[in-house]
């Protein structure tokens, strides 16, 4: 991964990534998101506007990240996947596992029960 952004909108947190999406450089960040996921009741949205790929173990991670953020009441949405990365998603069968969003608002707009 050539390089990660992260920004808060409407108390949301959103990571953004770049390049190649691979396993070396995403593990050394999984405690990061982790933090994050924390910090803020799994809210999380991966910007992948600028990714180019990922790579399997790389989604592995994303499925975990999910699984955790949920634990805090939230969920990772996924902004902006190239038409590579959904096609990963799907050869894995993991198209459903994650909310996909085109727009940042609607990936930034979290609905709770009152």
């Amino acid at each position: 991964m050539e390089s990660l952004i992260s920004r808060s909108v409407n108390n949301v947190h959103i990571v953004q990534c770049s390049g190649l999406l691979a396993e070396p450089h995403m593990l050394t960040l999984k405690p990061q998101l982790r933090q994050l996921i924390q910090q803020h009741q799994g809210q999380v949205v991966f910007d992948l506007s600028h990714a180019t790929d990922i790579d399997a173990r790389s989604l592995g991670m994303l499925v975990c990240l999910q699984i955790f953020a949920k634990q805090y009441g939230g969920e990772l949405r996924l902004l902006k996947p190239s038409p590579t990365i959904v096609n990963r998603l799907e050869l894995v069968r993991l198209q459903h596992t994650f909310m996909l969003y085109q727009d940042e608002i609607a990936a930034t707009t979290y609905h709770t029960s009152a």
